[in-house]
């Protein structure tokens, strides 16, 4: 199946680079370009004015025909979101802003939401004049190094294949980098991203890069250092950062372009080659989804005190990244990194585990133990309380990986631990005590 590049256009003064930019994908892919407009009608007159912007707009070297221009109707991220799972899109082509005048270099509110809900890859071409493909006899990739940024915490086997593809077809170096998590070492963290380039059927990378400090900011200075000018990034939003954080970022650098790739395409596909199908999974998976909101109402009886507890534990997720951002990659001293933490806002008992709190982790504790996991030391009986919240974590032992797959998932900063039969949630960097809840399982002696 010839899967088409879509160029998304509003009319705006980005059409022209939108059209430049598709059409020359299409041709280093080589499969068909697709023109989209949504509009507030499907008239001849509309028809008229866009096949009228793509010839005086669009490249000389590319004719437009009557078939390649698609009208739709409706609201404008949703119409480009169908109309590329309709045509198995192989990539869409849509400008950074639209007409709106906005002064700031950052996404406008379609491109936002393009890159928000899409299962297709993306390009979003910035509003400068820097160009990174040049279309003429033969179409070229002139955007110098392609840098691949990639999140070791997810599956980015899509991003890395694409990116290589577009290393390969264009004759650019290819980069491998990421942010690194403050507990992976710049060893370990290069290994992971050798690890994501090994059997590359395209091109192999030529460097990869470790750096250490906030996600958008960091990628962004490294497509400087590197001068590419085209950065191929997943979409998976994490509690680090948010794609459309790292797109705006890259943007901001005026000189290189956002390729955005989904994790999966397998939606994308099946959705393109059986759509009734497609719509029967639709309304499957959204059956699952109740279930599974059923199913968490029925495991956790007080849903609103777990929510209470995950925002309390982003909250200091986010003071960590702060004071860590602060002090500095690489300072290895947790005193110093747990003093300061405690400077920036002071760790205090009961601010994880309110009374509501620890009746619902009392009870998701029981069950799992009911259902046959082996909880420890945690259901050992009597219990001492040693620990306290702003202490040393020092002593704690790791809880049972059955038990803690029942608990709320913490932010990465954080992680369970137990000290006899008490948990402790514990600041892995800081080996800080956050909060503790005396005697998890109703079977230990309270007192």
């Amino acid at each position: 199946m010839n899967a088409p590049v879509i160029a998304a256009i509003d009319l705006g003064p980005l059409t022209g680079r939108v059209l430049c930019h598709a059409a020359a994908f299409a041709r280093l892919l080589q499969v068909p370009l697709k023109v989209l407009h949504v509009g507030g009608d499907r008239s001849p007159e509309l028809r008229e004015r866009v096949a009228s912007a793509c010839l005086q707009l669009g490249p000389y070297e590319t004719d437009f025909d009557e078939s390649q221009i698609v009208l739709r109707t409706g609201r404008v991220s949703d119409a480009i979101a169908r109309e590329a799972i309709g045509e198995g899109a192989s990539l869409i082509v849509i400008g950074s802003r639209g007409r709106s005048g906005v002064a700031r270099l950052l996404l406008g509110s379609t491109s936002e939401s393009v890159l928000k809900n899409a299962t297709t890859p993306v390009l979003i071409v910035p509003p400068t004049d820097i160009d990174i493909v040049n279309i003429g006899d033969h179409v070229a990739l002139t955007s110098g190094p392609i840098v691949a940024a990639v999140d070791l915490a997810e599956n980015s086997s899509e991003q890395v294949r694409f990116a290589s593809k577009l290393a390969a077809i264009g004759k650019q170096p290819l980069v491998l980098m990421t942010v690194a998590r403050s507990r992976v070492t710049d060893y370990a963290a290069s290994q992971q991203l050798r690890e994501r380039a090994h059997g590359l059927p395209a091109a192999k990378p030529a460097a990869v890069i470790v750096r250490r400090g906030a996600v958008a900011e960091e990628i962004s200075r490294c497509a400087l250092v590197e001068g590419a000018g085209l950065v191929v990034m997943g979409l998976r939003a994490t509690p680090r950062c948010q794609p459309g954080a790292i797109a705006s970022a890259v943007l901001r650098t005026k000189r290189a372009f956002v390729l955005a790739v989904p994790t999966t395409r397998m939606e994308v596909r099946l959705r393109a080659a059986w759509p009734r199908v497609a719509q029967m999974a639709a309304l499957i998976l959204a059956l699952l989804a109740s279930a599974a909101v059923s199913a968490a109402q029925r495991e956790w009886g007080d849903v609103h005190a777990i929510a209470a507890f995950q925002r309390a534990a982003d909250s200091y997720a986010f003071v960590h990244r702060q004071v860590e951002r602060q002090l500095g990659s690489g300072t290895g001293d947790a005193a110093a990194f747990a003093a300061a933490i405690l400077r920036a806002r002071p760790v205090t008992p009961g601010r994880l585990f309110a009374p509501a709190v620890v009746e619902e982790f009392r009870s998701l504790a029981a069950r799992a133990t009911r259902a046959g996991c082996n909880a420890g030391e945690l259901r050992t009986g009597a219990w001492d309380l040693l620990h306290s919240a702003g202490a040393p974590a020092t002593g704690t032992t790791p809880v049972a990986a059955c038990l803690a797959r029942q608990l709320p998932v913490l932010p990465p900063e954080l992680e369970y631990r137990s000290a006899g039969t008490v948990l402790v949630v514990v600041d892995v960097h800081a080996n800080l005590v956050v909060d503790v809840l005396p005697a998890l399982l109703a079977g230990s002696e309270l007192r």
